[in-house]
């Protein structure tokens, strides 16, 4: 997408002075509207308008669409007296046309014909670009009778946020309070729309079916882990889940809207890679998250700059990390015997190959092949993060292969096997990197599970703790969380739709029939994979015991022991130390954004050419990801 074409404009409409004005908006713009002139692009003579009244920024995802998601605009209130956005919904979303924002509402998604009112007498109308426009779609996506089951406290917008392989983000609305939320609306039987047709009824063909079953019984698992794992957590830099409903058919989780889109969005925004100090400032706070996460013995397994999103394009913005699809929850490990030890260790092939650690695919040398691996992954691919922001490409990687272009994952996953870190002293990427980075990297991606860093080992690293970083890393963090606010305790925090349409006899069996059509012989989804018995609280304030997931499918499938399918592996630390003021030189190469933290005479940048990032694959697994029986 060309950044000098514009994807929309403002027209602002003085009332005062009658005057009518238009303000073009670019890919990636980012700007103040206020006061004062030498900080804001738009700039009104005007005593009750804020010296920085509001400000707006353009998200785009990789330089162009994805998908169809267009360009995203959001506006941030940050006025001492207000602003007032009057909302131009379509006419089937019945919320408040006009509400009050304000600094503690954060960047609100702009929508075509929304009018925002900096005072009664100042305002301007949104309007996207007809060429980068969508047509709004939920009604094809996501079911009538469902909605109906929430529609009285949130809707969901055609607006779409993201679309992905298990389903499609759209923006939310909560109608009590008027907040937008981000809705990802998952379709359960999506994997049984390319099901077998069974019609010889052999044992291969049974067989077959199994094995249909088990990838949509695995599918489903995945989609329950996302929220099962979210919805006891409560941390800045981790997505907030706000509710959840389910239904034979489909998943809606409502979780908190990220305006800034994902760190590989950022990275191509700041010119393909950050300096050091600027990529120590989202890896601090991706550590924040996972040291909260393994304290509570979870375990993400799938760290990558995808799953990082960015409240706003600034430097020093918060990080928040989301996509817990392929998290695990391990038990506790209250004892030394070898069962407890063994459900501490995981054997499922997960995660993105190259961020994923080699014992993940039976790769590490140091490791017995049917050792599994532990939480230690999730410290080696922070490492592997590491490594893409501060040179743009990956650590273990040769295009110069002839046999990169036929299979890259093989050559991706000898390399890392190997673990050879000699280019960080010899490739010229790695020049401009300061030797605490480095020792940072060296540190997380080293075979020995046991002599990684752990998060908070890695939390009082000398990158982040030293000196003549610690101050500013940390008032640059409490910049970024200031204004979040946890999850309220919720006890209906999941809802199960097809109770809540359970008052109307003829809607149920209408859908009853359709998920019967579409995926027969499975029985309600979601139900707790714990141990313990756990209830439901329905819509009604009833409590009924769901069967869990393994017991539904072994009860539909009977399979005996000669038809079953064999698996196996093969296929916070703050350092608020009294710090000295001066900041290090090798690592503070250029700090956009962050001259306001401390004082001019402690910041020493220097201006550094920036290299484009350069597009590489990656390889996701095809399939999703398959439980080993042995994984807890």
């Amino acid at each position: 997408m060309n950044s000098r074409v514009p994807i929309a404009h403002l027209e602002i409409h003085n009332r005062i002075s009658r005057k009518k004005d238009v303000w073009p908006i670019h890919p990636r713009d980012d700007f103040y509207i206020g006061r004062r002139q030498n900080d804001c692009l738009l700039a009104f003579n005007d005593p009750t308008i804020s010296k920085r009244h509001l400000r707006l920024h353009c998200v785009v995802y990789e330089g162009d669409f994805v998908s169809d998601v267009p360009p995203m605009v959001y506006v941030h209130d940050l006025s001492i007296n207000g602003i007032r956005i009057k909302k131009a919904e379509p006419p089937d979303i019945h919320v408040k046309s006009s509400q009050n924002l304000g600094r503690a509402a954060g960047p609100t998604l702009l929508s075509d014909g929304d009018e925002v009112f900096l005072t009664p007498g100042l305002s301007f109308i949104y309007h996207e670009d007809p060429r980068f426009a969508i047509e709004l779609d939920v009604q094809g996506s996501v079911d009538e009778l469902e909605r109906k089951g929430f529609s009285s406290r949130y809707v969901v917008t055609g607006r779409k946020l993201g679309v992905g392989g298990y389903g499609t983000v759209y923006v939310a609305i909560e109608r009590s309070t008027g907040k937008q939320l981000a809705c990802k609306h998952i379709d359960l039987r999506q994997r049984g729309r390319n099901g077998l047709r069974i019609d010889s009824g052999s044992r291969l063909d049974e067989m077959k079916l199994a094995k249909e079953r088990l990838k949509l019984q695995n599918f489903r698992d995945k989609q329950q882990r996302e929220f099962e794992v979210l919805e006891d957590l409560s941390h800045p830099n981790i997505i907030q889940l706000a509710k959840v409903f389910h239904s034979r058919k489909s998943l809606y989780i409502f979780q908190e809207l990220i305006s800034g889109g994902d760190l590989y969005s950022y990275l191509d925004f700041k010119g393909g890679k950050l300096v050091d100090a600027e990529a120590g400032l989202v890896i601090r706070q991706v550590l924040k998250a996972v040291a909260y996460l393994h304290d509570r013995n979870i375990v993400h397994r799938d760290l990558k700059p995808d799953n990082v999103l960015m409240t706003s394009l600034s430097t020093g913005a918060r990080i928040v990390l989301t996509d817990f699809g392929n998290a695990r929850h391990l038990p506790k490990n209250n004892d030394m015997s070898n069962r407890t030890g063994l459900k501490q260790r995981m054997f499922s092939v997960v995660g993105t190959l190259e961020y994923v650690a080699p014992e993940v695919h039976c790769k590490n040398k140091t490791l017995d092949a049917q050792a599994g691996y532990s939480k230690a992954v999730d410290m080696w691919s922070i490492g592997s993060m590491t490594v893409a922001l501060l040179i743009g490409d990956i650590m273990f990687t040769n295009r110069a292969d002839p046999e990169y272009s036929k299979d890259p994952a093989k050559v991706i996953l000898t390399l890392a096997a190997e673990c050879n870190l000699d280019g960080m002293n010899e490739d010229p990427a790695w020049e401009a990197v300061g030797h605490r980075a480095k020792d940072f990297v060296r540190k997380l991606l080293v075979l020995d599970e046991n002599k990684r860093l752990t998060a908070t080992k890695a939390l009082q690293h000398r990158w982040f703790s030293n000196s003549k970083h610690c101050l500013l890393f940390d008032s640059v963090y409490q910049k970024s969380i200031r204004g979040w606010q946890p999850r309220p305790k919720s006890l209906d925090l999941v809802e199960d739709l097809d109770s809540l349409m359970g008052d109307n006899p003829t809607e149920t069996a209408v859908a009853n029939a359709m998920e019967d059509t579409a995926s027969s012989g499975t029985s309600p989804f979601f139900a707790s994979n714990q141990t313990q018995d756990a209830a439901w609280t329905t819509g009604e304030g009833r409590s009924r015991r769901l069967p869990t997931i393994r017991e539904v499918f072994e009860e539909d499938m009977q399979l005996d022991d000669e038809a079953g399918i064999q698996i196996s592996c093969k296929d916070s630390f703050d350092p608020i130390a009294t710090c000295g003021s001066q900041l290090a030189e090798e690592d503070l190469v250029t700090l956009p954004g962050l001259s306001h933290f401390l004082p001019a005479d402690q910041l020493t940048p220097t201006t550094q050419d920036i290299d484009r990032f350069p597009s590489f694959p990656t390889t996701e697994l095809s399939e999703p990801s398959w439980s080993h029986p042995l994984d807890p």
